[in-house]
């Protein structure tokens, strides 16, 4: 089920021997939120054999994986002249809350523009080459002699340039996306079901969906965490294989830092020279440490480009601390305002800087709020 979805639950009892009142109960886990109806039931057993059935609600507010104990019932005589017996079924069930996956329609159009790096019509750095045309550059070593350009050589020889000039043809495919999560306990700042850490992995399920759904090829790598690593893939394969794994993710004290995660998967972003995305909470960061692996990141980027195509998500977790007095609303404010400094310095570096507040708008609408009119 996903995260906020009900769930209707329905169970039958049938009592064959005895006379009195059976009582049945269906454990489930505590943070699921009853809806409507009763895990809890007493049913009244005559002389003959009866049967019962009956159904109750259930929401779950927090992405895990959840294991619903066997029902648990217990029969007493209608006189207390036997022993209560206590007693439990022999099937257990386990459950997959999957993170919420906000639907982004689109990012990037014919006549529109966005301010962050998403690639919609970019291509693989790697792959067969196509027929679209892309630059002519100087020859180095490994072109094969076809693709040389002698009309253009003939022209640079006269600016006392000898090195042949080549044409450069797009690759097929689409490019590589490469997702850094923050996995460390400090971002569960909070409750337990409403923090950065529990929103963070919402944005990067959505992100998720939305670049592999379009063809592009996305690994992802998770930080102050395990650092595990999925290796770039493609499809809905990939999809089932990252969602199963945020489903389940939890929170650690991790001590490796953003630029140790960089020097980790230098080999991956030197091989794709992908769009990154950092989804983390800059409150949680340690200031020197990422600007060192975004400063390593962007050398890293071979894109001519101005920009560098990297962006960062910062979830704030100001809301969320917040109770709704007049001191919280201060301290709230005083917090957005001690993140400034840092987020001017990334923006200065070249870094696209998402600020995403979870509890007054969804991903979907703070990203296609970036996207402007030509």
């Amino acid at each position: 089920m996903w995260v906020g979805e009900i769930l209707e639950v329905t169970l039958n009892v049938e009592i064959e021997d005895g006379v009195g009142f059976v009582i049945v109960f269906d454990k489930i886990p505590k943070v699921f939120s009853l809806i409507e109806g009763s895990n809890l039931k007493i049913f009244w057993k005559g002389f003959k054999k009866a049967s019962y059935t009956f159904s109750y609600k259930i929401r779950c507010p927090k992405r895990g994986y959840f294991i619903i104990p066997p029902v648990k019932w217990e029969s007493r005589h209608a006189l207390l002249l036997k022993e209560t017996l206590h007693g439990e079924c022999d099937r257990r069930f386990e459950l997959t809350v999957r993170p919420r996956i906000y639907n982004i329609r689109r990012l990037r159009g014919r006549y529109t523009t966005s301010i962050f790096p998403f690639p919609q019509r970019s291509y693989a750095k790697i792959g067969p080459p196509s027929t679209d045309f892309r630059e002519i550059r100087g020859y180095t070593v490994g072109d094969p002699v076809k693709s040389i350009n002698w009309k253009a050589t003939a022209r640079y020889l006269w600016r006392h340039r000898f090195t042949p000039m080549v044409n450069e043809y797009e690759r097929e495919g689409r490019q590589t996306i490469w997702i850094f999560l923050n996995g460390s306990k400090d971002l569960e700042i909070g409750t337990n079901i409403e923090n950065p850490f529990e929103y963070g992995i919402v944005a990067a399920m959505t992100l998720i969906y939305y670049f592999l759904r379009r063809g592009y090829r996305l690994g992802m790598y998770i930080y102050n965490n395990r650092s595990e690593i999925f290796y770039p893939d493609t499809g809905m394969r990939q999809v089932y294989n990252l969602m199963k794994k945020l489903s389940r993710l939890e929170a650690l004290i991790g001590e490796e830092g953003f630029a140790e995660a960089v020097q980790r998967n230098r080999k991956f972003l030197v091989q794709y020279d992908p769009l990154c995305i950092i989804i983390t909470c800059l409150r949680s960061e340690y200031p020197p440490e990422l600007m060192k692996g975004l400063k390593t990141l962007v050398s890293l980027k071979k894109s001519r480009r101005k920009k560098p195509p990297i962006l960062l998500v910062n979830v704030l977790p100001q809301d969320m601390l917040s109770r709704g007095n007049p001191y919280d609303e201060n301290s709230k404010l005083l917090l957005q305002l001690s993140d400034r400094p840092l987020v001017n310095t990334l923006r200065r570096a070249g870094v696209s800087v998402l600020e995403w507040n979870p509890l007054s708008e969804d991903f979907s609408a703070k990203l296609l709020r970036q996207v402007k009119r030509r």
